[in-house]
């Protein structure tokens, strides 16, 4: 066996090997450097020396040469090279943690959006649960949606904190306080639907009016103006509204006060304040149909009667069954309106 490095110069050539068996393996050992080398096996017996065959290698050949009937396997061994480097390890302190404001949650009526702002004036990245808010990257962040909103904050050292998160939720809306024209007196048309506890306000063409806050509005306005109930909810502070052109009847009034004096008819109440049995008496010189209307102090209707009356009637509510309080008591009758407060108290 002889080897040829790429100069061609032989650097390895071992001793004849007399009847060696097929196949037959030499160990080499040599280290390999760039370049292609040739193994040439000759065969030298008594007839003379021949070449059995030459193949050409390099240090990365793998697998099996081949030179005509000559087959030439080789073990290339790669040794590992050990690379030995030194560095520096900075370790920075985390930067304070980014606060979030309003926090720790904040309310707002459906519709509406809040501002959402942390200590931080760059470096930022807003969040809403586990989602990314592309592009969301200043101190304020106004939003309409509800959900947990957090920040993150990356320092120059590129050093990363995280916010506590803000929860956000909506409020629902009261419903829509809608009422209807009686003869130029305005009602609510469902007071069960307010709010347990709340606050109306009455407004003319987009003006309050000074201490118009009950279920009902006198028209008084001549002609076609637009009406608007504001109710608010007391408990959420969320406000909603209802909206109605109507025009003035001259026909009717509907500011005659109970007590005063009537051509048709007379209205008594009484025991008031009393412990809950309330008596209602009704004088019409002809027949009157009368609607008689008692709302509790939230505004829903306790006790409704539809009555014709001719001469005096006399009419029983037991108003201790729905608590003590203070009760509204209205009664309608040819295109006018009686009110009288009534206080139930043991």
């Amino acid at each position: 066996l002889k080897i040829k490095n790429p100069d061609g110069d032989i650097i390895f050539q071992t001793s004849p090997v007399n009847n060696a068996p097929v196949p037959f393996a030499f160990t080499v050992n040599l280290p390999l450097e760039e370049g292609n080398y040739e193994l040439e096996v000759r065969d030298d017996d008594t007839f003379g020396s021949e070449t059995c065959g030459t193949v050409n290698f390099n240090r990365t050949t793998t697998g099996t040469l081949a030179s005509g009937s000559l087959e030439v396997a080789l073990d290339i061994i790669h040794p590992v090279t050990t690379i030995q480097t030194t560095d520096t390890v900075r370790v920075y302190e985390l930067p304070e943690q980014p606060f979030v404001e309003p926090a720790p949650a904040v309310q707002a009526c459906s519709g509406e959006s809040v501002l959402l702002t942390v200590n931080y004036d760059d470096n930022l990245q807003w969040y809403r649960d586990t989602t990314l808010l592309f592009g969301e990257n200043f101190p304020e962040l106004m939003t309409d949606e509800p959900g947990n909103y957090w920040v993150s904050y990356t320092s120059p050292d590129g050093c990363k904190v995280e916010s506590d998160a803000v929860n956000f939720t909506l409020l629902p809306l009261p419903a829509p306080p809608a009422f209807f024209n009686d003869k130029n007196l305005l009602r609510v048309n469902e007071p069960s639907l307010l709010p347990a506890n709340h606050e109306l306000q009455w407004l003319v063409n987009g003006v309050a009016v000074p201490g118009a806050n009950g279920m009902e509005f006198c028209i008084t306005e001549p002609g076609t103006q637009l009406y608007t109930l504001l109710v608010t909810d007391l408990d959420s502070g969320c406000k909603q509204e209802y909206s109605l052109g109507a025009t003035y009847d001259p026909d009717f009034d509907c500011l005659t006060p109970v007590g005063e004096a009537l051509s048709e008819i007379g209205i008594d109440v009484y025991p008031n304040p009393g412990p809950g049995q309330v008596f209602v008496e009704i004088q019409s010189e002809s027949e009157t149909i009368l609607n008689i209307t008692i709302f509790n102090g939230l505004g829903q209707a306790v006790e409704v009667e539809d009555i014709t009356v001719v001469g005096r009637r006399r009419f029983e509510f037991d108003l201790g069954q729905y608590g003590e309080g203070l009760y509204l008591l209205t009664v309608a009758a040819n295109g006018q309106v009686y009110t009288k407060k009534v206080i139930v108290q043991n």
